[in-house]
């Protein structure tokens, strides 16, 4: 008995679109992509949420030590 070698350009060529056929098909996105996809999104929505509903008092008073910031009088002249 003997060992038969077979020859890979008695072969026809593939295409791109035989190999495309041949591969499986893709699963998807891997579960931990999907996991931060998923706490980016509740970020964002947590973010959105404060920005609508307010979320305390804003402005240059806030950063300044004391009550506020004084109120500058209308200039009348």
């Amino acid at each position: 008995m003997g060992i038969t070698v077979t020859n890979d350009q008695n072969r026809p060529d593939h295409t791109v679109a035989d190999a495309d056929r041949a591969s499986p098909p893709l699963v998807g996105m891997p579960r931990w992509v999907k996991g931060f996809l998923w706490v980016g999104v509740a970020l964002l929505l947590v973010v959105l949420a404060l920005k609508v509903l307010g979320g305390g008092q804003h402005g240059p008073g806030r950063h300044l030590p004391g009550a506020a910031v004084p109120v500058s009088a209308p200039l009348h002249g």
